[in-house]
């Protein structure tokens, strides 16, 4: 738990955002990136740094980045240089569940949070919720970013200082969660969880949101629960090669760490074009 959770405001074109983001919370994310460093240490990697060069350099995200969101990889840049940091090591810091399944490690279990997505059907929209079921190391570094770009709806994005999301809510009603699923597939390359998180939040309907995710390859199996205030929910499951997207419901859905389906049944199953 925190007691205070800073709220920083980023404005403006993808790289002022990142500084801005890397500015206000430079001590947090040094130490945070210090604590990091030393749970890959106790992990099993008697050479962090290395290990992190290893992973980078073994994988291939940028590609994917720089082709469906390349704002997102400028607005990385920005964080590392308002913040002082590598931006190779914080790239790979933003590579949270893509590096839990490269690690492998036993040490470090991938977390596996929960989320339910709720509407009764009465005025008022639905409600969206998550637990973060994460190791101690980020614990004091959640932040709020108050993200107000240039041509997208402003958003707040729940995440940790240095990272550009987790999840969230945009002013247009759209709001995502995610569970990991690290028992299904995954790949080395495609889109970081945390730039499909934030390519939704970057849209103004769930209808689009959804487009956009069938029309990028994403890095590994997870599941995302997206909500508008027009009260639809939808579920997406994303793996390397495909997605599967569940219709609106007003049911209450619930899924965790163990993989449940979010509504029992998937109904459409859409072929991610590359």
């Amino acid at each position: 738990m925190t007691s205070h959770m800073p709220i920083v405001r980023c404005a403006g074109a993808p790289r002022r955002r990142g500084e801005a983001h890397g500015e206000a919370l430079r001590a947090l994310i040094q130490a945070t990136q210090e604590r990091w460093l030393e749970s890959l240490g106790r992990a099993g990697h008697a050479d962090p740094l290395a290990y992190l060069c290893e992973f980078v350099h073994r994988t291939d995200y940028t590609a994917a980045m720089s082709r469906w969101t390349p704002d997102l990889l400028d607005e990385i840049r920005g964080i590392a240089a308002g913040a002082g940091v590598s931006f190779d090591q914080l790239f790979a810091y933003n590579l949270l569940d893509e590096e839990w399944w490269f690690s492998r490690s036993d040490a470090r279990p991938a977390a596996g949070c929960t989320v339910i997505g709720w509407w009764d059907g009465r005025a008022g929209g639905p409600l969206l919720a998550q637990t973060m079921d994460i190791g101690s190391v980020y614990n004091g570094a959640q932040a709020v970013l108050q993200l107000q770009p240039d041509d997208a709806p402003e958003a707040l994005v729940f995440t940790f200082a240095g990272m550009i999301g987790l999840n969230g809510c945009n002013a247009a009603g759209v709001g995502v969660v995610v569970n990991n699923l690290a028992m299904l597939p995954h790949a080395a390359h495609g889109l970081p969880v945390a730039a499909v998180v934030r390519g939704i939040l970057a849209r103004r309907s769930l209808a689009d949101a959804g487009t956009a995710l069938r029309g990028r390859q994403p890095s590994r199996v997870d599941q995302l629960r997206v909500l508008s205030r027009w009260r639809r929910s939808g579920c997406q499951r994303q793996q390397p090669d495909r997605a599967y997207q569940s219709p609106p419901r007003r049911q209450p859905l619930t899924s965790g760490r163990r993989g449940e389906r979010c509504d029992g049944k998937f109904t459409r199953e859409v072929r991610l074009r590359g």
